[in-house]
């Protein structure tokens, strides 16, 4: 949960709202997850730490409630290893896939 930030919400003990993330050690796969009513409003759009520096990745969102992809484009992660996610698409459960490039 820590490569993805905001990652909590106020509600310690609801399991809605919360963001996780695993990558691989080559820091070319990222698989997110953000559950239900995750929203970052008032906030700034929400960023994965631990990528690869100044590299472009594949970004695909995944819909757990139809089982479907959606292309998300290309997303740039910056010197700092940072990359700058858009924002869900709903406020419903998704799933994101970034692939090193």
């Amino acid at each position: 949960a820590e490569l993805v930030t905001p990652n909590k919400t106020s509600k310690v003990k609801g399991n809605e709202g919360w963001a996780y993330a695993a990558r691989t050690p080559h820091k070319e796969l990222f698989m997110l997850y953000f559950e239900r009513g995750y929203t970052t409003s008032g906030e700034a759009a929400p960023v994965v730490r631990g990528a690869l520096p100044n590299r472009d990745y594949h970004a695909l969102w995944f819909d757990p409630r139809a089982g479907t992809w959606r292309d998300a484009g290309t997303l740039a992660s910056d010197a700092w290893c940072r990359i700058r996610l858009p924002n869900l698409l709903s406020d419903d459960d998704w799933a994101m896939k970034l692939v090193a490039q």
